[in-house]
């Protein structure tokens, strides 16, 4: 399929359905610091789509936790011209509590 990338985003030529793969996922605070959460969404024209847990919270939609590879499939098809873009965040730790974190830091 033909496709454009314009502004870090895929514009497909032709109508299509999304089938997306998370291969895995690698990435800590140094070389003997912990494995930072990684958090991915997908935004396909004007929605967002989370297949694999919340974006926006770092352990519920977590990726670098050793279970991948992950799928997911659109159930519908999307015109030519709709955009794709994928996004991902990693968060570090705020203190001791896994369950806080600041701000993500997108890639």
């Amino acid at each position: 399929m033909d496709f454009d990338v314009q502004d870090n985003t895929v514009v497909p030529e032709n109508n299509f359905t999304v089938n997306a793969t998370v291969l895995g996922s690698a990435i800590t605070n140094g070389p003997n610091g912990y494995n930072l959460p990684v958090t991915c969404r997908l935004k396909i024209g004007n929605h967002t789509y989370t297949p694999w847990g919340d974006y926006t919270k770092a352990l519920d939609g977590n990726l670098n936790d050793g279970k991948n590879p992950r799928f997911w499939e659109s159930t519908i098809s999307f015109k030519a011209g709709t955009p794709v873009r994928i996004e991902a965040c990693s968060w570090l730790k705020n203190g001791k509590d896994p369950q806080k974190t600041i701000d993500g830091l997108n890639a």
